[in-house]
């Protein structure tokens, strides 16, 4: 586990420290409160790599809840976009450096590009998102699914035209990592026959295999029955 010496957590772990980062930006909302951003701030000056990581994801929170109404004073949506890439890519860079994992990071800063072409609709934000998905699928970790599962969804909901063929190459990829909704949403396209023949058949044995997916990961039955009603969910609601 690494070790994160800043002040604000406390804890000397940053696995702590990053949940808290919500909270930490809900305060700053609510009460213009910035002093997580100094002492990330000042524990990056002061030599802690972990803090910029902190940082990024600060910004990055702010980027995505902050409406044109911005009263934290000197913050608007630009800077925090800017600022959010800026610490994600110096933290990446760094753990480059030392030939750390890098592909949650990467996958933070492609989801920026891509809320940033949703918004702006700036074909070169959409290759730069494509571009950081390419890194972040790229190594063995946990959660390499759900970044192969985002990536096939950029191919079907923002590339124009869809591209179904590298869509369904990514859901396939995930589910072998143990994705369910990568299942489920296969399931959906060949039940709808979108992006490939219709196939209920074939549709059924995607829908057993998130099933079954759902059932090898989750053992406590609050967890199971949550997750099997949220697949009974997608499977009504995207068959229609």
């Amino acid at each position: 586990m690494d070790q994160c010496p800043c002040s604000f957590c406390q804890k000397g772990d940053t696995d702590y420290c990053l949940k808290k980062i919500d909270d930490t930006t809900d305060d700053m909302l609510n009460n213009r409160n910035t002093n997580a951003i100094t002492y990330y701030e000042k524990a990056h000056d002061e030599g802690d790599p972990l803090a910029s990581v902190c940082l990024g994801k600060i910004y990055d929170y702010l980027y995505i809840m902050l409406d044109k109404d911005i009263y934290l004073e000197k913050l608007d949506n630009s800077i925090c976009y800017e600022k959010a890439l800026y610490w994600y890519k110096k933290f990446y860079w760094y753990k480059i450096s030392l030939d750390n994992d890098t592909i949650n990071i990467a996958a933070r800063i492609a989801k920026l590009y891509h809320t940033k072409y949703e918004t702006d609709k700036n074909v070169n934000d959409l290759q730069l998102c494509i571009n950081w998905y390419e890194h972040a699928i790229l190594k063995e970790t946990k959660d390499v699914g759900e970044h192969m599962f985002d990536f096939g969804m950029l191919y079907i909901k923002t590339i124009k035209p869809p591209n179904y063929n590298l869509a369904i190459e990514y859901f396939v990829k995930a589910v072998d990592k143990g994705h369910w909704r990568a299942a489920a949403k296969l399931s959906c396209m060949y039940f709808r026959g979108i992006g490939v023949k219709r196939d209920y058949k074939t549709s059924d044995e995607w829908k057993d295999k998130a099933d079954g997916i759902i059932n090898d990961t989750y053992s406590d039955v609050g967890s199971l029955e949550y997750f099997q009603q949220k697949l009974f969910n997608i499977a009504t609601s995207e068959r229609v």
